[in-house]
Formats: structure tokens, sequence, C-alpha cells
């Protein structure tokens, strides 16, 4: 079923925002949501990019039995057999990159699907000394890729596993990570390296996603009586908009980017949800379609939020390196002042120094 022919029994809620209305203000502005009755078999889904190379391809899910993406009228255009559970992606016009967590093996793998329509045989990563319970890929400003494990017992790790979207022949572990406890969800937003992770019943903390970056949080929302939750789940993030599911609630957080800080623009009660647990959200012309899955199954919404678009800052030169040193042994911004000599006579003999802080 396509969305816009939803059924009449589908729901429609409308939804107060955290601010009370003073009488000048247009109520027809507070965002409201119409849910579909059409379940979605699936316990995890994602809007996928437009694909050049697959006309009509829509979502990208989780299927009883194997990997799936599928159009807007939920028909397979083309699958990868396994058993798997949760799922992150990167999308480009020659493929998708997807990592997701094979339940049989309990190991975490990235797969390609290429523009000729063929899958990649699976990249394992080695298996952890943890329980893998949410992961989620980053792209950096220099196209490599990298994948966020989480674990409940607050242990996480960062691997880099992909160039330009196309999976390493071997992943490397760029660091260990001591997250929140009670973490199962987190996603990050490239354009500004942010990396989001959940803690049940405490909030939503945001890290600075970069490899080299010092390994500090800084609160994004809280549970009562410090912020508005009384949990935190799952979360999409946009360019200028981040959403936050509070399971315990069955409510949806809007927030809307200030310069670098994110306000709050409304609290969205979810009637008829059994714990919302996992969102994903694109862009759509009346505002967000969004993806929404519950104990029940996924379910589409429309969204008539459009949030603002703040000035993009300037783009930063990258240059590609030809060559590397050995890593540095330390954690965080370790190799520094580096200091070039130039043996003028025989350039291929000229140094780059640097200490290891």
């Amino acid at each position: 079923m396509r969305f816009s022919n939803l059924s009449l029994l589908g729901l429609c809620i409308t939804l107060a925002a955290c601010q009370s209305h003073g009488p000048q203000e247009d109520v027809s502005a507070v965002p409201n949501v119409v849910l579909s009755d059409a379940l979605i078999a699936s316990e995890n889904t994602q809007w996928l990019a437009p694909l050049p190379f697959l006309p009509g391809a829509e979502r990208l899910q989780v299927g009883a039995r194997s990997l799936q993406v599928v159009d807007a009228d939920g028909q397979v255009l083309s699958e990868l057999a396994g058993r798997f559970a949760t799922l992150d992606q990167r999308a480009d016009e020659r493929g998708v990159l997807v990592a997701t967590l094979d339940k049989r093996r309990q190991q975490a793998l990235l797969v390609r699907l290429d523009d000729a329509q063929q899958w990649s045989a699976p990249h394992y990563l080695p298996k952890t000394r943890f329980a893998i319970e949410g992961l989620c890929l980053y792209r950096d400003e220099a196209r490599n890729d990298f994948l966020f494990l989480v674990g409940e017992e607050g242990i996480g790790e960062q691997w880099l596993v992909a160039e330009h979207g196309r999976p390493l022949a071997q992943a490397q572990r760029v660091r260990a990570l001591s997250l929140p406890p009670q973490s199962s969800f987190c996603q990050v937003d490239d354009s500004s390296a942010s990396l989001y992770v959940n803690e049940e019943g405490v909030g939503l903390w945001r890290y600075a996603a970069a490899a080299e970056a010092p390994l500090l949080r800084e609160p994004v929302e809280l549970v009562a009586p410090f912020g508005e939750l009384q949990d935190a789940g799952g979360m999409a993030v946009l360019p200028d908009a981040l959403l936050l599911l509070d399971p315990a609630a069955a409510n949806l957080h809007l927030f809307q980017r200030h310069a670098a800080q994110w306000q709050r623009a409304a609290v969205l009660n979810l009637a008829g949800l059994d714990e919302p647990e996992q969102v994903s959200a694109r862009r759509t012309a009346q505002g967000l379609e969004l993806l929404l899955v519950a104990d029940d199954g996924a379910r589409r919404a429309a969204l008539n939020w459009q949030p603002e678009s703040a000035e993009a800052p300037p783009a930063v030169p990258v240059v590609t390196p030809l060559v590397q040193s050995e890593v540095a042994p330390s954690l965080g911004d370790a190799a520094d002042d580096p200091a070039i000599w130039v043996n003028h006579a025989q350039p291929e003999r000229s140094r780059v120094l640097g200490t290891d802080k």
C-alpha cells in the first residue's frame, strides 16, 4: 500500500508542542503526525537515498531471513540471505554500504550492494568480547567509513571499515570506547562529526565522532527532572534536525539546530504505538516522512514539520595523504607538533618529525 492512500483507520494525532500557545500564536503551526495503520513486517528499517542504479528503491529493511531493499509498495527489489539484526547504511551514486549484525554468529559485518545490483561477500569484523546492541556508520570528510559498535555494558569500539563506500579487506580497530551503560542505539551526523548515543533511564549524549577526538560527552536531553524525558530510545539525525524517541512515554522529541546547539522544537505523543524504539526520517515538500518501529512492527508516518536550514559552515579542503606514519600507541590527539625537513639534494630522503605526547 502506498502511503498516500492511507486507510480511514489511519491514526491522526495532533500533538502539542512543549511551549504553551499565546493568544496571537498560529495553532495550525503546531506539528502533527499521521500514522499509517499498515504494518511493515520488519524489526529494523531505514529510508534510502535515491539510487540511480535501482529506480524505485525506497527502504532498506531486515526481513525474517534476509536483508532487503524494497520499493514503495513493499516489493523486494534485492535481498541478501541471512538472519540479521540492527542496521545502518550510507548510499552514493555507485552503491550502498550496509552495516548489520549476523544473529547466528553474533558478529558485525559490512556488505555492499553495487550499481550492477550485486551484493558483495560479507566482510566480518572480529568477534567482540561484548554483546553488540547497536551499531552506526560514520563517513568523514575524506570519505573514510567508520563503524561504531555499542554494547549494553558501557563498552564500545570504533573501526575503520571502508573507503569511498567500499569495504576494506581487513577492518582496523581505531579505538575502544567507554560509553554509558544500558546503551543500545547510536547515530552519527556526518556533517558535524557528531556521535549520538542513548542511555536508558538517563538521556541522550553527544560525542565527537572523529577518531582522534577526545572521548568527552555532552547532554542533548535528559530524563525528568533535568529534562523532558521518561526514557531515551532510538534517534534520527538530519542536517538541521534531531528526532529522539521516548519509549516509556510513547513520545517523539523534535530538536532544531541553532548554531552548535540543539533546541527543543516540540514533544509529540504517539498514542497507539506500543513502546516505539526506532525512527528513520527523510525530508519531503510537506515536512518529514518517518518510519517508526514499535513492538508490533514498523509504520510509515508523515510529520508536517520543516526544520529551518542553518547556514552551512565553510568547507575545509581535504588533502589526501600518500603515505602514513606508524600508529601512535596513545589514544586521542597523540601524534603532534610536526616538523618538516627537506633534503634539497635528495628529496626522497626528506623527513617529517613528530611527537607522541
